[in-house]
């Protein structure tokens, strides 16, 4: 569901790129759920925390 807030959140992420940068974990791609998600939407296998087998590139 979308929401929009005029107005700051604490809670609210508004730099995304530095935001993961900070606060990635590497298991969160090698997780079974992320792994079928990533091969459901662009048909590419997670090789490991750093390694995608992408049909496209």
């Amino acid at each position: 569901m979308l929401h929009i807030v005029f107005g700051r959140l604490p809670e609210a992420v508004f730099n995304t790129a530095v935001y993961f940068k900070n606060s990635y974990e590497d298991s969160w791609i090698t997780d079974d759920f992320a792994k079928r998600a990533i091969l459901d939407v662009d048909k590419s296998v997670v090789l490991g925390n750093g390694v995608i087998d992408s049909p496209v590139l």
